[in-house]
Parts: C-alpha cells; sequence; structure tokens
C-alpha cells in the first residue's frame, strides 16, 4: 500500500505543476494578446482631404504674390501593421501663374479672325506615401512623420507645355485628433515640405 501512496503523491505533484505551467502560459498569452491592438479593433483603412499651403513647385512661385497658393490632396492609407502606414495620394495645385495672349487664324479665303486666350500652369502629383508613427495609439492623439516620392505632371503657361517632373513631399510632424464612435473620424495637421506644403490641414475616416 506504501508504494502505491507514494506514486498517487508524485502523480499529484506533477498534475499540479502541469496545471500551474498551464496558468502560467495562458496568462502570458493574455497579457501579451491584451497589450497590442486587436486586429478587429485596429482600423487598417483611412482615407483623408487635406488642403495646404506653400506647395512645391506652384506654391513657391517666383511671382511673390502668389507666394501661398494652394494645393488639395486626396490620400489612401493602409496601415498593415500599427506601426507602419503604406498609401497613395493624388495632388492638385492652384496655379500661381497666368499669361494672356492673342493670336490670329488665317482662312483659305485670306480672311482672318483674331482671338484672345489665357493659359495657367498647373500641377499633377501621383505618389505612393510611407507613414511612420510617433505614436500608434488610435485613442485622441496620434502623431507620425512621412515620405511621399513619385509622379508629376507640370502644365505651364506656354501653349503645348508640358513637363514631367518629380512629385515628392517629406513631412517632419503630422498629428490627428480622433474623435466620434470609436474614434474613426479625426481632423489635424502636418508641418513639411512638398506638394502637400508647408502647413496643411486635413480630416478623415477609418475603417
Amino acid at each position: 500500500m506504501q508504494p502505491n501512496s507514494e506514486n498517487d503523491k508524485t502523480m499529484n505533484f506533477k498534475s499540479l505543476k502541469i496545471s500551474l505551467i498551464l496558468c502560467m502560459l495562458g496568462s502570458g498569452l493574455y497579457a501579451q494578446s491584451d497589450s497590442v491592438d486587436h486586429s478587429q479593433d485596429y482600423r487598417h483603412h483611412e482615407i483623408k482631404i487635406i488642403y495646404g499651403i506653400g506647395n512645391l513647385p506652384n506654391g513657391m512661385h517666383s511671382n511673390e504674390k502668389d507666394v501661398w497658393t494652394g494645393g488639395f490632396t486626396v490620400a489612401y492609407m493602409y496601415w498593415p501593421q500599427n506601426w507602419l502606414g503604406i498609401g497613395i495620394n493624388a495632388n492638385w495645385q492652384f496655379p500661381s501663374d497666368t499669361k494672356y495672349y492673342s493670336y490670329r487664324e488665317y482662312y483659305v479665303d485670306d480672311s482672318f479672325k483674331d482671338y484672345e486666350n489665357s493659359a495657367k500652369n498647373t500641377f499633377f502629383a501621383f505618389a505612393p506615401e510611407i507613414r511612420l508613427p510617433y505614436s500608434n495609439k488610435q485613442k485622441y492623439l496620434t502623431s507620425y512623420f512621412a515620405l511621399s516620392f513619385g509622379y508629376g505632371i507640370e502644365k505651364g503657361i506656354k501653349k503645348g507645355e508640358v513637363n514631367h517632373n518629380w512629385g515628392w513631399n517629406f513631412t517632419l510632424y503630422g498629428f490627428n485628433a480622433n474623435f466620434g464612435k470609436e474614434e474613426r473620424f479625426f481632423a489635424g495637421g502636418e508641418l513639411g515640405v512638398g506638394y502637400k506644403g508647408i502647413f496643411s490641414c486635413h480630416t478623415g475616416y477609418r475603417f
């Protein structure tokens, strides 16, 4: 009877150790999962519209009265992780220069007609963006920096003048103030240089 009693004690002790180990593992996994954003809680997609001033190239034109012309940017961002955002931007800038000119058209009967017209320079950019957050929690306030580099099209004031250019933007500091149900809505601003502008403000939605 004594050997069986010792075996029972040994088995009970082993069972207790296994139970404690399982409890510790379970507690660790729960703590780890609770310390990061759950995929179903974290918003992986966001869209926003941006208005900026001091945009390159149009917003920094040599004509002093037009230095602060602005531009709009529509942006989409996907967050595969809460520390990395990958997106695409489409930018259009207000014209910063206008040229008025006249020209004459001749016809086969030797008659002619005079025309007056005007042309404005415009700029479009389509550029991917990578965003890295200074803080990655979607509660109340978030901040980030970003780099964008892509393709730009600049239409000059001369007839038929189109320049293919680079569209780039560096955001030194950007922030979002989150509000609404589940903090899905946000508004904020950016400080940087490039096609978005030196100063910009934006509003958007996460889903």
